[in-house]
């Protein structure tokens, strides 16, 4: 077992790629003009069309909102997505995070946290094994009867409680 220390919270989150960065942004705009369609067919093109109360349990529509003329902005802010500029950003704390990421994803053993502390070990799937063997046999003795602590032999004396008021 060999410590495997960061340095740092893991709770800390590295950038993500640019394609992973773009993805979402895409996602999210398309996200934002399917919401704006619906709103703008119901609201304004049809005000007394009420949408259905059809049960869909939590879940949301698959079906797509009609083509709204009003909002000719939509290909103009989807190509704007396409126009953007991503700047290399150089900072010490997230060029490490980002090593340390890779340096765990390439890690060839099981890295474990050790409690509820930032300290991690890196172990062999064997050795990982045989220290879950180890725990469960020591759990199992734990439990045994003869570990457990003795039941009292005679009864305490308690004194009767006195009543006092509450101010």
């Amino acid at each position: 077992m060999k410590k495997f220390n960061i340095g740092y919270s893991t709770k800390k989150i590295p950038l993500p790629s640019r394609n992973d960065y773009l993805q979402r942004l895409i996602e999210k705009t398309e996200q934002f003009l399917r919401k704006l369609r619906w709103k703008a067919y119901f609201f304004f093109l049809n005000p007394d069309t009420a949408p259905s109360s059809k049960k869909t349990y939590g879940f949301k529509s698959t079906k797509n909102p009609p083509p709204v003329e009003e909002l000719d902005f939509e290909d103009g802010m989807l190509k704007m997505v396409n126009y953007v500029k991503l700047k290399q950003v150089n900072n010490s704390f997230l060029n490490k995070l980002t090593d340390d990421t890779e340096l765990i994803r390439n890690e060839p053993k099981l890295l474990i946290a050790a409690g509820k502390t930032t300290n991690i070990t890196n172990r062999t799937r064997k050795q990982n094994l045989k220290l879950a063997r180890h725990l469960r046999a020591s759990s199992k003795l734990s439990k045994c009867s003869s570990f457990a602590a003795p039941a009292p032999q005679h009864k305490l004396r308690t004194l009767p409680r006195r009543r006092t008021s509450h101010y």
